[in-house]
């Protein structure tokens, strides 16, 4: 019996997926810190620390959007980057504060990830975007 699997992906057995409802691969390379809400990690006066598990690499498929922003009050030295990449649920848990290296930049997840499929049909092929925030200066 010869099945093909790109049709049993949703359920669509006899008929052919287009090109655009083939699972695109995830190639770019993206280091998830998760963030570790520990009350006990303080420092020597008392104060909650910041701490972030050992990062590990995953995939994600592409950008979703990339901006930077630069307040226009004089003697202000900052800018903040906002940017999103799109990942497969199977990507794993995502919380906010968690950290994103890409490229040896380091993001901060804001909020939860998005949804980000639009279909019509009833498949299990999803995507998700994670919004991401960098503030220098």
């Amino acid at each position: 019996m010869n099945v093909n699997w790109r049709n049993r992906i949703c359920g669509r057995e006899g008929r052919s997926l287009s090109r655009h409802r083939r699972r695109i691969p995830a190639l770019f390379d993206v280091e998830h810190s998760a963030y570790i809400d520990d009350p006990n990690t303080v420092d020597a006066h008392g104060n909650q620390i910041d701490k972030w598990d050992d990062p590990v690499v995953k995939q994600f498929i592409t950008w979703a959007d990339y901006n930077t922003s630069e307040p226009g009050v004089a003697g202000h030295d900052r800018d903040e980057v906002g940017a999103g990449i799109i990942v497969y649920p199977d990507f794993g848990v995502v919380l906010p504060r968690d950290r994103m290296t890409i490229d040896g930049e380091v993001f901060e997840v804001v909020g939860v990830p998005e949804r980000a499929d639009k279909a019509w049909w009833a498949c299990d092929i999803v995507n998700w975007t994670i919004n991401l925030k960098q503030v220098n200066g």
